[in-house]
């Protein structure tokens, strides 16, 4: 189960503005940092040796497969992954990953941990049981777009306002945009 230690690690990324994590050659599960907006995104791309034993955590996870295979294990009962899965973890829930040393998994995981405030507004969004899925189309969409939010986050995160979250859609809209003629093909 997750130590203290791990709660620890968590509380020492919080920030004010939205987390995003880039973890290259992970040992054992990247930690978020929450802003106070309650959301992380992270990557997690696991190494060879990757192990995670069952943890719970006090936040609500979806997680995209990128690439690599393992199983998700989750109520003792093993879930295989590959790419393209979606996997939604509600809060509480015991879970491990395990991954196929010869192709270790790397994850892009949206976290969210909502205020207590917040709770009415988030709970038609967040899971509410456990899933595994595969859909190709869907993981393209939810990759592209979390990745971009990962981006602009990294890159220059005080000219974004606002983090717009539904359940099939994450965008982020511009204080200020500079606006720039197209150019047209000659």
């Amino acid at each position: 189960m997750i130590s203290l230690d791990c709660e620890r690690r968590m509380m020492d990324r919080t920030c004010f503005e939205m987390q995003a994590i880039i973890e290259l050659q992970a040992l054992r599960p990247v930690l978020p940092g929450f802003s106070r907006y309650g959301i992380c995104i992270l990557e997690s791309r696991h190494a060879e040796s990757f192990s995670m034993e069952f943890t719970r955590y006090n936040f609500f996870e979806v997680m995209l497969v990128l690439e690599g295979s393992g199983r998700f294990v989750h109520s003792s009962t093993g879930h295989p992954v590959a790419r393209h899965d979606l996997m939604v973890v509600p809060k509480g829930e015991v879970y491990r990953i395990e991954d196929r040393p010869e192709a270790p998994l790397a994850i892009l995981c949206l976290c969210m941990r909502p205020k207590v405030e917040q709770a009415d507004m988030w709970v038609k969004v967040l899971p509410s049981h456990f899933s595994v899925s595969r859909n190709s189309g869907l993981a393209r969409e939810l990759g592209a777009r979390l990745r971009t939010i990962l981006f602009e986050q990294k890159m220059s995160p005080n000219q974004w306002r606002t983090l717009k979250v539904s359940p099939l859609c994450f965008r982020k809209f511009p204080s200020a945009i500079p606006k720039t003629p197209r150019r047209r093909a000659a």
